[in-house]
């Protein structure tokens, strides 16, 4: 799955890739949209080639290789292509540092890619437990400047009707439900449809198509429920019209006083009289 990536002005002149073709260094652009967060990915060279290049027939899978090669080959350059447990990764080296290519990514997903054995493998940490504060948690409002004291929030004082026990609801009125926070599951192709929800996998075309081939019936499908809307509304004004017995909002006055909504049947004395 590509994500989104800044292009440093520095990347564009550095004399680190001068050594490397203009197609390489952008064969390194589309990199840093390949790999995760982390900056890893899976080295094969077929799915560089459709995540980079999809459009290019005269692009070939060869052809990316050799441009992955170029970039690993540069004396002290962006790319590492290693091998844990028989496959193939490659990771961007020092892609949340302060190189030309490194990125500043705001939460960040874990990878689920091993770490590179030459480079990052101190890095690789485990996930910290759940509910724990990380610096990627603090927002800027909670942020406080450095050696200073975190400031408590202020707790709720509460209103006349609530108690100690908190807001007292009313009677006779059921508690709200907390809204729902799950999200739907993503659709996804059969090889990776046992992934975790919270995991976007590694790129895959059978997934993207999926995913499209969903979003298009979803989409359908409310214009469907949307045509049907307009055209019930059409049809209850179009009753309301031909209705000599209730009023432009299709209410009718009943005998004994009441107000009632009109089911717009003839009146039976009308009826008989017609008869």
């Amino acid at each position: 799955m590509a994500r989104m990536r800044t292009i440093k002005p520095e990347l564009l002149r550095s004399l680190t890739l001068a050594s490397v073709s203009a197609d390489v260094r952008w064969t390194l652009g589309g990199l840093l949209t390949y790999v995760d967060d982390s900056g890893r990915a899976v080295d094969e060279p077929r799915l560089v080639k459709a995540e980079l290049y999809a459009l290019d027939d005269d692009m070939t899978a060869q052809l990316v290789d050799e441009h992955l090669a170029a970039i690993a080959a540069i004396d002290d350059g962006p790319l590492c292509r290693y091998q844990h447990a028989g496959r193939r990764y490659l990771h961007i080296i020092d892609f949340d540092g302060d190189r030309e290519w490194s990125q500043r990514i705001n939460r960040p997903t874990r990878s689920r890619i091993p770490a590179c054995p030459h480079h990052e493998a101190q890095h690789d940490q485990p996930s910290p437990p759940q509910g724990a504060l990380t610096e990627h948690s603090l927002s800027d409002q909670d942020a406080d400047t450095e050696g200073s004291t975190p400031r408590a929030r202020p707790r709720n004082k509460g209103t006349r009707e609530q108690g100690s026990g908190g807001t007292r609801a009313r009677a006779g009125t059921p508690p709200h439900a907390p809204p729902s926070t799950t999200t739907p599951r993503p659709p996804r192709c059969a090889a990776h449809a046992r992934l975790p929800d919270h995991d976007p996998g590694p790129p895959c075309r059978a997934c993207a198509h999926i995913r499209l081939n969903a979003e298009t019936a979803a989409a359908q499908a409310e214009q469907a429920a949307a045509q049907q809307r307009a055209t019930d509304h059409a049809r209850t004004r179009a009753a309301i019209a031909d209705c000599d017995r209730c009023d432009l909002l299709g209410f009718r006055e009943l005998e004994n006083g009441n107000v009632a909504r009109c089911d717009h049947t003839p009146d039976q004395r009308a009826a008989a009289l017609v008869g």
